[in-house]
């Protein structure tokens, strides 16, 4: 499982022009990584944004405690885009309607 990881994470830096040698580029900043899963997801917002401030506590503790090597910045990165991806479909099957713009 963890090889299959390490070549779908390759195989998207790739596809996207990444060098996935610089760790630099396994950016885990909450922001960045929702809004990428609400686009990949064509959807405005989460339904339920109660995960969002765990999330963010998580990933600052994996940026300021873990000492990550880059495969593992990458690793993580791709767990946590794999987790919000799922969150959407998700919403998605359940029917869940997005909240309303204010």
């Amino acid at each position: 499982m963890l090889l299959q990881s390490h070549y779908a994470a390759k195989s998207q830096c790739l596809r996207s022009g990444i060098d996935d040698t610089d760790p630099r580029h396994a950016t885990l900043g909450s922001e960045a990584m929702m809004h990428e899963a609400l686009r990949r997801a064509n959807r405005r917002a989460f339904s339920d944004p109660s995960f969002i401030e765990p999330l963010k506590r998580l990933l600052k503790s994996y940026e300021e405690e873990a000492d990550l090597s880059g495969f593992g910045r990458r690793a993580v990165r791709f767990d946590m885009m794999r987790c919000l991806n799922n969150l959407l479909r998700l919403d998605a099957a359940a029917g869940i309607p997005e909240p309303p713009i204010r």
